[in-house]
């Protein structure tokens, strides 16, 4: 008996269909473009020495911190755009 791969969360939401997302009051052609737009968001911040400072903030590289998160849903550093109340 062989158990197949079940796809993660993240691979079945990412591969679903290829049309509108709606996200934050935005609407993106698909969802990589979402993805796209809100790291371009995070990076942003990321680069700005001072919300490095945070208490918390991952020591770890920009790109590590990148590929790691899925904003505005998840980052793995502080999520900046929660911070600004737009994300609850």
């Amino acid at each position: 008996m062989t158990r197949e791969h079940a796809p993660s969360l993240l691979e079945s939401e990412r591969s679903s269909g290829s049309g509108p997302v709606e996200c934050l009051g935005r609407v993106f052609p698909h969802d990589e473009t979402r993805r796209s737009y809100f790291l371009d968001r995070l990076r942003e911040h990321l680069l700005d020495p001072a919300f490095r400072q945070n208490e918390g903030f991952p020591v770890s590289e920009l790109e590590i911190i990148l590929t790691l998160s899925d904003p505005p849903y998840f980052t793995a550093s502080l999520n900046p755009l929660r911070e600004k109340g737009l994300v609850q």
